[in-house]
């Protein structure tokens, strides 16, 4: 059964508001040209708001949606212990039958990008184009950076009082600040409250329905997400004649992503796209995809090419110069122009 994942919408369209929605019934009103981005592992919706200025700035004179989703057991999404990739698919399709989305182009990179191509070759929902960043329909050895996510279920975050700490930390073995960046993104505070002798744990919430903001430019530019999740108490009350006590807090860290689970089942991420149906449709056959490698990148290497016409045989195959794993980190602009020239069918190779 689907999960109600998180995920925002923005819009091109600066006037156009799309007011936070926690609705369970089909949107019947037809969407516009939509694009979903989809993560890659242990990232979240926050890693593609890099690249969204980009793409807003190229379909300025368009009215394009843009939705940035959280997959199951990342981000602010719901945990599941079923981490294959047909279930992550099934979430995606549900979102796309929810906003009657019809003209749609599935963008996902690594993990994200193996479930783009599931829903593709499950043929369930009808997608324009997909455009794939660095990675291949094939099985892997292991998951990227696997070593360093080992290193890191090792960690006791009792230990630590702060993500700084934890950083400082990881710096001994973990000396790329950027990839330490992208993981401590997953690091959130629970606050509790001591009072009385009596502790008051405040919870940070783990399941968050369908979320859209408004759409304006300075919305996007001025996008906040969740730091550290805290709470605050008042007190209000003017009737007591107890004194009043004030609670000492103190915080603890926890993962926000799923990672007891996305450790112990990470040979589920690893594992080949389930083949399409043989022999195949016309619609896979001239589905039109776009694969993106990045250049010092192993992930997209003559081996794995091989594997890209047996799933899908319309495909084109594009290389960003100095550039690795995380294109649509290291080089957002380029990645954002391949895209839009590959979706409006204009030549970009």
């Amino acid at each position: 059964m689907a999960l109600t994942l998180y995920y925002k919408i923005f819009s091109t369209d600066a006037t156009e508001k799309l007011f936070p929605s926690k609705k369970t019934t089909p949107n019947h009103k037809r969407r516009p040209l939509s694009l979903l981005f989809l993560h890659g592992y242990f990232a979240s919706h926050t890693n593609m708001i890099g690249i969204l200025g980009y793409f807003r700035e190229l379909y300025k004179q368009k009215h394009v949606h843009f939705y940035l989703i959280d997959i199951r057991n990342h981000g602010h999404s719901p945990h599941n212990d079923n981490t294959s990739y047909e279930a992550m698919a099934e979430d995606i399709e549900a979102i796309i039958k929810l906003e009657n989305l019809h003209d749609t182009v599935l963008i996902g990179h690594s993990m994200g990008g193996k479930i783009a191509m599931t829903i593709a070759t499950r043929e369930r929902i009808s997608i324009k184009k997909l455009i794939i960043g660095d990675i291949a329909p094939c099985k892997y050895a292991q998951a990227h950076s696997e070593q360093h996510i080992a290193r890191l279920s090792k960690l006791r975050l009792s230990d630590f009082s702060s993500r700084s700490a934890v950083n400082e930390h990881l710096a001994q073995t973990m000396p790329n600040a950027t990839l330490r960046n992208f993981f401590l993104k997953n690091l959130r505070h629970k606050t509790s409250f001591t009072s009385n002798s009596q502790e008051q744990v405040s919870q940070p919430s783990t399941h968050f329905t369908n979320s859209q903001e408004l759409t304006s430019q300075t919305h996007l530019a001025n996008s906040r997400e969740p730091n550290d999740l805290t709470s605050q108490t008042s007190h209000t009350s003017q009737t007591s004649t107890e004194p009043v006590k004030m609670p000492t807090q103190s915080s603890q860290l926890y993962w926000q992503c799923n990672f007891p689970i996305l450790y112990k089942k990470r040979s589920e991420i690893i594992k080949a796209v389930p083949p399409p149906k043989k022999p195949l449709s016309s619609y896979i056959k001239n589905l039109p995809v776009l694969f993106m490698r990045g250049e010092t990148s192993p992930y997209l290497d003559a081996q794995a090419q091989k594997t890209l016409p047996m799933y899908f045989p319309a495909y084109i195959l594009k290389t960003l110069p100095n550039t690795g794993h995380w294109l649509h980190y290291e080089q957002p602009e380029k990645f954002a122009q391949t895209s839009h020239a590959f979706i409006e069918n204009r030549s970009f190779l």
